[in-house]
Formats: C-alpha cells, sequence, structure tokens
C-alpha cells in the first residue's frame, strides 16, 4: 500500500511553517454556478490541515448570483481568499480565461483543483494528499475516487474509478484515457514551466495539464471517495455533444505529441485511433456516411486495422455495403434453420441422461 492514514500527520517545511506562506493553492473555478458554488467554498475552508493553503476563485463573468456569494465569502475570509472576478465571459477555449490565469498566479508548492458545481466530502482530504506527496517525490500528481452524481436522476451514483482502480500510473497510462477526475487531484506547480499557449485553445486543461506534470514523477491513486463530481446539463464539457468532445481531444493529442517531440508518438496514434473508431461508429449511426468514412480512413491510416469483429463490421458497412447485407442474409438464414441454440427444437423432450 503507498499510503498509509497515519501518514496524514505531514513532514513540512518549517520555513514554509514559519513564513505562513501556503502550501497549497486551491484553485475554483466557476461559471453559473450560484445552486453549488457555496457548497464547493465551504468543503474547502473545511479542510482540517497543519499546513496554511489559500483559496483562489476564478469567475467567468456569471451572470447569475455566483459572484455576489463569492464576493460575500470572500469578505468573510480575506486572509485565505484571492479573487479573479472575470467581468468579460471568455469560455474555454481561450488563453486568457480564468482556470489558466489562476493556475500562472499561484506561488504555492502544490496546486488543488476544484470546479464550482463539485465539492470535497473529507476534511482530511488535502492533508492525506500532501502528505502523500511531501512523502514520495517521485511523485508528480496525488488523486483519489469521487462520487458521481447525475443531477437529472437518470442514473443512481456511482464511483467516477472501478474497485481496482492501479494504486500507481505513468505518463504512458494517463496518454491512454483521463482517469483523474478534476475534482481529486492535488499536483505540484511549475513541473512543466511555462504552459503552452495551445493550452489555451483547447475545450478542456485538465487531461493535457495532468499529461504535462506526468512527465515528472509518476500518479498515486488513494482508493477513497472523497469528493463530489455532478453531472448535469449546466457542464461546460459535460453538456458537449460526444462528436465536439471527441474532435477536441483528437485536437489535444496532436499538439502534445508535438510538444513531446514525438516521443510518445506510438501511445498516442495508438489513443487517436480509438477516438476516431469512435466518431466513424457515431457518424454512421446518424447517417452522416462522408464523416463515417473520413473517420474510418484516419482510424486506418494509424495502422490499427485488426482483424477483430467490431473493425470488420464497421470496414464492410462503409467500404462494402452490398458484401455486408449479403453476410448478414446468411447469417440471418442460418439462424432461422438451425432452431433454438444447440440445435434443440421446441418440441422435442431432451434426454435425462
Amino acid at each position: 500500500m503507498l499510503f498509509d492514514k497515519e501518514q496524514s500527520k505531514s513532514v513540512l517545511p518549517n520555513q514554509d511553517k514559519a513564513a505562513g506562506r501556503a502550501l497549497v493553492d486551491v484553485i475554483l473555478v466557476s461559471y453559473n454556478q450560484e445552486k453549488f458554488i457555496a457548497q464547493a467554498i465551504e468543503s474547502i475552508l473545511a479542510q482540517q490541515t497543519d499546513f496554511t493553503f489559500r483559496l483562489m476563485i476564478g469567475d467567468d463573468a456569471s451572470t447569475d448570483n455566483t459572484q455576489t456569494i463569492i464576493r460575500s465569502y470572500a469578505a468573510q475570509h480575506p486572509d485565505r481568499i484571492t479573487l479573479l472576478l472575470d467581468s468579460e465571459h471568455r469560455g474555454l477555449k481561450n488563453r486568457d480565461r480564468v482556470g489558466l490565469r489562476a493556475l500562472a498566479m499561484a506561488t504555492a508548492r502544490y496546486i488543488a483543483w476544484l470546479d464550482g458545481d463539485d465539492y470535497w466530502t473529507n476534511p482530511d482530504k488535502l492533508q492525506r494528499q500532501v502528505s502523500f506527496l511531501e512523502g514520495h517525490p517521485d511523485f508528480a500528481i496525488s488523486y483519489h475516487n469521487a462520487a458521481m452524481t447525475f443531477m437529472d436522476g437518470s442514473r443512481v451514483t456511482e464511483n467516477c474509478l472501478p474497485p481496482r482502480q492501479p494504486a500507481v500510473s505513468t505518463i504512458e497510462d494517463l496518454i491512454r484515457g483521463n482517469f483523474i477526475p478534476t475534482c481529486t487531484t492535488v499536483f505540484r506547480r511549475g513541473l512543466a514551466g511555462e504552459l503552452p499557449e495551445w493550452l489555451g485553445t483547447l475545450g478542456m486543461a485538465d487531461w493535457p495539464i495532468h499529461i504535462l506534470n506526468a512527465q515528472h514523477g509518476k500518479i498515486g491513486y488513494l482508493n477513497e471517495v472523497m469528493a463530489s463530481y455532478r453531472i448535469h446539463d449546466g457542464g461546460a464539457w459535460s453538456s458537449a455533444p460526444p462528436s465536439d468532445k471527441s474532435l477536441e481531444v483528437l485536437k489535444m493529442l496532436e499538439h502534445v505529441d508535438a510538444y513531446f517531440g514525438f516521443r510518445y508518438q506510438k501511445q498516442i496514434n495508438a489513443t487517436k485511433a480509438e477516438w476516431y473508431y469512435e466518431l466513424a461508429e457515431s457518424a454512421y449511426r446518424d447517417g452522416a456516411q462522408h464523416n463515417c468514412r473520413t473517420y474510418l480512413s484516419k482510424y486506418l491510416s494509424l495502422g490499427r486495422f485488426r482483424l477483430d469483429r467490431r473493425t470488420v463490421s464497421l470496414f464492410l458497412r462503409i467500404r462494402m455495403r452490398g458484401l455486408y447485407q449479403f453476410l448478414r442474409f446468411i447469417r440471418d438464414l442460418g439462424h432461422s434453420t438451425r432452431g433454438p441454440a444447440n440445435g434443440v427444437l421446441k418440441n422435442s423432450t431432451p434426454s435425462k441422461s
């Protein structure tokens, strides 16, 4: 086990304690989240630590009462809360968006991140994660599990991560897919130096930032639910059409590939291929045959053609539709003449022997 609960008594630099400097900058980002923002702030202020932390709240020019609520908390805790309140809505794809500005302004050794519609559920969260990173200098990122709540009631609450989530992961694992819920992460500040310009052109920031950080250390997982991750229509990323999100991921992977000088191209191409395959399937279901052929070609160009059932099926449906329909006809004909499974006729009496 990488982390023991008894480790929560951290060994922190005496100079930081003596100077009262924040060891952690908690970045809280919001936009039109008046229903949730107070709970998010309260969950941060409730953290019990033996070190100082600062709360940096960035709001992207909310049009509801979010900023009013934020200012009220800042007035009550002027020594703990720093505000970055935009008067102009910038959205996600903007180099000057508030979350990236807060990250650039941070000065603490560690960064914790929380979106304004999520909240932490364990007051020891920060203490335990910082203690882990202090005791494991070869790790760049610490994260834990979270409860995923569907606000429309369409699904019951479930954990974001599976029971057998690995205790240690690497940059190669992270390139294959983002398994770190944003509300669960604590990472070392400044590992990647100045953030690249292309980061501000993407509809996401957490996954690429984690990848940039993971080149400098391992990723440690604490198998405990200590946050609540909400899924709702107002989420800027979660409410986007699936095809738009897929294209954003592919764009991000292109940038990451170039950033690393194509050092991880094999892993990145494998991930890109999966996203192109999903785009091709989605386009096929939507009847967008031209887009489906385009995405299928990109999938195959990445060297991912395999004689598995899904790939052959999609290839035949798009490239050899007549053959595909003929094979389906033969299959259906075989099913209708064979009868029930194992060749047992409906009216026969099975033998007892």
